[in-house]
Order: structure tokens, then C-alpha cells, then sequence
């Protein structure tokens, strides 16, 4: 994804009921669009900033559900500096094999 001046490589954690989005780049938190969504559900945005370059978003049951029935998570993310300010941008992950994944994350436990 692009955070104004580069490309990045950008990934997401879950651990339990958080979800991380994790970045290379300053979040710009200035503004209230930054936010996650299941293909077309609501959007979750309460978050708590991780250091500078992340954002942890708690996650319900319903919400995980959503993901695992769900296409894409989409999470929108500002970043630091960009000047002129310009938006929100968006990097999707494919939610493909994801209710694999948490079913073997929990057999780990």
C-alpha cells in the first residue's frame, strides 16, 4: 500500500480479541477515519495506537464471525506527515482460510 510517499508493507495480528494492523509508517490519528470493515458490514473504529506505527482494534465475537464468513477486512489508516493532508487509505486482506487459521491457533493454546 502507499502511505503517501512510499510503498509499504503493511500486515494484521489478532491476538485473542485484538486486532493489530501493523505498519512501517507514523499513523496520523488526527482524524476520525481510520477504522477496519468486513466486506460491507460496520466499520469498527475504536482503537488504541501501538507505538507510532500501529493501531489494535478490539474485536468482538460477531466481529470474528464476520471474518470468518466474510471476503476482505479492509482497514483505513492516515499517515504521518503528509502534507497537503490528503485521506484515509485503504489495504485489504484476503479473509480466505481464516476459520482455518483460528482453528488451528486455538488447537495451539
Amino acid at each position: 500500500m502507499q502511505d503517501g510517499y512510499r510503498t509499504i508493507s503493511v500486515h494484521a495480528e489478532i491476538n485473542g480479541m485484538d486486532l493489530t494492523v501493523v505498519t512501517p509508517s507514523n499513523i496520523d490519528t488526527g482524524f476520525s477515519d481510520i477504522r477496519i470493515q468486513v466486506d460491507r458490514k460496520a466499520p469498527i473504529t475504536s482503537y488504541t495506537l501501538v507505538g507510532k506505527q500501529s493501531v489494535r482494534f478490539a474485536i468482538s465475537p460477531q466481529a470474528i464471525g464476520a471474518m470468518r464468513k466474510g471476503k476482505v477486512l479492509n482497514a483505513y489508516l492516515r499517515f504521518w506527515p503528509t502534507w497537503p493532508v490528503t485521506r484515509a487509505y485503504r489495504v485489504s486482506f484476503s479473509l480466505n482460510g481464516f476459520s482455518s487459521a483460528m482453528k488451528a491457533a486455538k488447537n495451539c493454546s
